[in-house]
């Protein structure tokens, strides 16, 4: 026994932390959030190994190892690569040296994913304290389909909880917003059409769009300069948000725009800090999405193969009713309050017994 009831618990946290090259995307914001929400907690003596710092400096392996072997708890973060050749590796070292493995999922595709490896990955998961993830459905495939019984579901959250403020009022123009990382896959081409279609219909003197985020390629770099910002006096790129600017610069917005093509996002970021700064979100109905948009309450959903015309639709309307606009903000901020940092510590806090 490491550790008696009722003293300082040790816990490793493992996963893509990305501060090597201060990645920002939602694997690297969910790791950091977890890792932040323990530190908080006066009974836990919590470390973290960031396994991006493991790829350049390969000797920090050994670090992992030694500390895998004084901790008490293990709570990893893994995306497809560290599932597959990390995690088997700390399932063996816990049975070796009695530590309890939490894991935690980031996106929607566990359940998929499991059934392309082989049947030990799923035993090991099964065999571990608990499997929390992102979205319910996944959840319930994991159990239906597989046999899991030690899953839940944690919410999506930030650290900085947003006081009740006033929300803004539309002004003289409709100021849409695009916050992600900058690719293809998030909808770039969708939003080509978009810019297109309300210049087509006058529009884009009356509504504006910017995007903040990364971008993903040099490609998508081009994209973005010769497609979007050129081509259209409406559209603005303003680089990336720093974590403690972005509630206070979205709120300068009406409405967040998400056009996924990715269709097994789990619980987007990016939806979470749009609730949080008081805007309904238009996203395409990715697999999950009906957890967390509400149609027509908090945001709109259009379909997620052919997403125009509706999305542009979607935004006339709003545009053309100020006051359901208004409706639709405040209760985007009431819907972010179901996902604060004391929700996921009542979930997590059960498992570090």
């Amino acid at each position: 026994m490491k550790n008696m009831k009722g003293h300082t618990k040790k816990v490793v946290v493992f996963g893509y932390f990305g501060f090597v090259t201060d990645q920002r995307d939602g694997q690297t914001i969910k790791t950091r959030s977890i890792y932040e929400l323990l530190k908080t907690k006066k009974k836990l003596k919590v470390e973290y190994v960031d396994s991006q710092e493991i790829r350049y400096k390969k000797y920090l392996v050994f670090s992992l190892l030694r500390k895998l072997i004084e901790c008490d708890f293990l709570v990893i973060i893994p995306a497809y690569n560290n599932l597959k050749k990390v995690f088997p590796v700390c399932y063996c070292l816990s049975k070796i040296f009695g530590f309890k493995i939490i894991h935690i999922g980031v996106g929607g595709w566990l359940d998929k994913y499991l059934e392309k490896l082989p049947s030990a990955y799923t035993k090991m998961l099964k065999n571990i304290s608990v499997n929390l993830l992102q979205t319910q459905i996944t959840v319930d495939n994991l159990i239906d389909n597989l046999g899991f019984d030690n899953v839940g579901v944690i919410p999506n959250f930030r650290n900085t909880v947003i006081n009740s403020f006033d929300i803004r009022s539309m002004g003289n123009c409709l100021e849409l917003v695009f916050m992600a990382r900058v690719n293809i896959k998030k909808g770039l081409d969708t939003m080509e059409q978009l810019a297109f279609k309300l210049r087509e219909t006058g529009f884009d003197k009356k509504i504006n769009i910017t995007f903040y985020g990364p971008f993903g390629s040099e490609t998508d770099k081009f994209f973005m300069e010769e497609h979007l910002v050129q081509p259209f006096p409406n559209v603005n790129y303003k680089g990336s948000l720093s974590p403690k600017d972005i509630h206070f610069t979205l709120r300068n917005y009406d409405v967040m725009i998400f056009p996924t093509h990715y269709f097994t996002e789990g619980f987007p970021g990016t939806v979470l800090d749009a609730f949080q700064a008081g805007l309904p979100v238009i996203a395409t109905a990715w697999q999950h999405s009906k957890q967390f948009i509400k149609d027509g309450v908090d945001g709109y959903l259009v379909d997620f193969e052919k997403p125009m015309p509706a999305l542009y639709e979607r935004i006339i309307e709003l545009y053309n009713a100020p006051d359901n606009l208004l409706r639709m903000k405040k209760a985007a901020y009431e819907e972010s309050l179901n996902y604060t940092p004391r929700a996921a510590w009542n979930i997590l806090s059960k498992y570090f017994n």
